[in-house]
């Protein structure tokens, strides 16, 4: 249960990544600069999430292998 919820961090810190990237390249007019540093903030938060999800994967991982070779 817990490795899927580590996969739905993943793919949500990815997409929340690829989108920010995605609308901070459109949005360059000076009107909508407070918009803009809104979702650099949103984007460093899903960025956190896809490294944790992403780390927490990789510990699993490793367990998962520890064990197989007791």
């Amino acid at each position: 249960m817990k490795k899927v919820i580590y996969i739905i961090m993943t793919i949500l810190g990815l997409v929340g990544f690829l989108s920010l990237y995605v609308i901070v390249c459109l949005v360059q007019e000076e009107e909508f600069a407070g918009l803009k540093y809104v979702i650099m903030i949103i984007g460093y938060l899903s960025v956190i999430l896809f490294g944790g999800g992403f780390l927490m994967l990789l510990t699993k991982k490793k367990e998962v292998n520890e064990d197989a070779k007791r």
